[in-house]
């Protein structure tokens, strides 16, 4: 029933009031918001012999008051044996008509890890105008997994299949988020011309590419940085996460790294101070400060997929990037000015700044 109710929270998002529905075809229930994907669970109903279409307003009315879902040809069946209609009077079976067929032509199948596709989903966009971006891409001519909003990049090598003349193909966020949450820690993956299949235990998905050019990634992911840091990801998530919360009216909260203080700074007055314990390898005083500022949800997202044995890169001008095995995170650098930590302006956390008060000026008398 857990698995049913996240098929029904998905349709109710449908923008459009007739797809608001849930198909059943005997061995699933499936849900298509929109015409470009769907996704579904396992359900076996038994008593039917064709897909019926269920509105989501009459399938919730219906699990109100019943523990055991029953659903036949005529309509769902209460435990005390009423009949209950599949469809309001105004619904249209847009859905059920809808739904996908296995296209013709070649196909590309693998296993693909769920870890993996959930740490590179987390870096995609949310609907941003640059459709592209709304998506994972599957490079099959290098074979790597890659989400981008622009500002963060996250990657996995060799994660997909590479394929001589492999093309590279986007696909929504939204039903790999689904996909993702399933119980499964593998997919099941079938490729075809502009479609893709993933089955992971009970639940599967279908989407379309979206169509447009992903961004050149490789050309903004550069090679390492011979000044590098080693940290504790978790402590470091964790502070990103509270100085982001004292930030929580800005929709693009900052913070300086300063990795030759150890410190995390609010880049926001009173620009309040974490101790974050940073081991800096090939850097010394004669080069200054180590520091850059950074957006901290996406540096907090960068430290929760790595372990403590990452690599923290600082690229000069463009960002911090952290490497661990396949996987590997760009944070872009935000152009926000740097903070002076010995100021007055910059106290230890929870302090007041500083102000300095200008003279008022005599008032001339005629």
């Amino acid at each position: 029933m857990i698995a049913l109710n996240k098929i029904l929270k998905v349709a109710a998002a449908a923008d459009n009031s007739m797809r608001r529905c849930v198909v059943f075809d005997g061995k699933h229930a499936i849900a298509m918001p929109d015409m470009e994907w769907a996704v579904g669970v396992a359900c076996v109903q038994k008593r039917l012999t064709r897909p019926v279409q269920v509105s989501v307003e009459a399938l919730k009315k219906y699990l109100l008051l019943n523990a055991e879902l029953v659903v036949t040809d005529e309509g769902l069946l209460s435990a005390s044996g009423q009949l209950l209609p599949h469809l309001e009077a105004n619904d249209v079976f847009v859905v059920l008509a809808g739904l996908p067929s296995e296209p013709a032509g070649d196909r590309l199948n693998f296993d693909l890890d769920l870890n993996a596709l959930d740490r590179t989903l987390i870096a995609a966009a949310k609907d941003d105008i640059r459709i592209y971006l709304n998506g994972v891409a599957m490079d099959f001519s290098k074979g790597v997994l890659v989400g981008t909003n622009g500002h963060r990049i996250h990657l996995f090598r060799d994660c997909v299949p590479k394929v001589d003349g492999g093309r590279v193909d986007v696909y929504p966020t939204a039903p790999l988020d689904f996909v993702v949450r399933s119980t499964a820690s593998h997919a099941r993956v079938t490729v075809f011309e502009r479609e893709i299949l993933m089955v992971a235990g009970d639940v599967f998905i279908w989407s379309k590419c979206i169509d447009g050019k992903y961004p050149d990634y490789m050309r903004v992911v550069p090679a390492v940085s011979e000044i590098w840091m080693s940290v504790d990801p978790t402590h470091l998530a964790n502070a990103a996460n509270a100085l982001g919360r004292t930030q929580k009216k800005l929709s693009f909260p900052t913070v300086q790294l300063h990795a030759s203080a150890g410190l995390l700074v609010s880049c926001e007055p009173p620009h309040e101070r974490l101790p974050v314990a940073m081991n800096l390898r090939n850097h010394d005083e004669t080069q200054g400060a180590c520091w850059m500022n950074l957006n901290s949800s996406y540096l907090a997202d960068a430290a929760d997929c790595v372990t403590k044995g990452a690599r923290w890169h600082f690229l000069s001008g463009q960002g911090l990037l952290v490497s661990e095995d396949n996987f590997v995170a760009l944070v872009l650098m935000t152009r926000s000015r740097g903070i002076d930590l010995a100021s007055d302006s910059t106290p230890e956390a929870g302090g007041v700044p500083k102000v300095k008060k200008t003279p008022k000026k005599p008032v001339k008398t005629a």
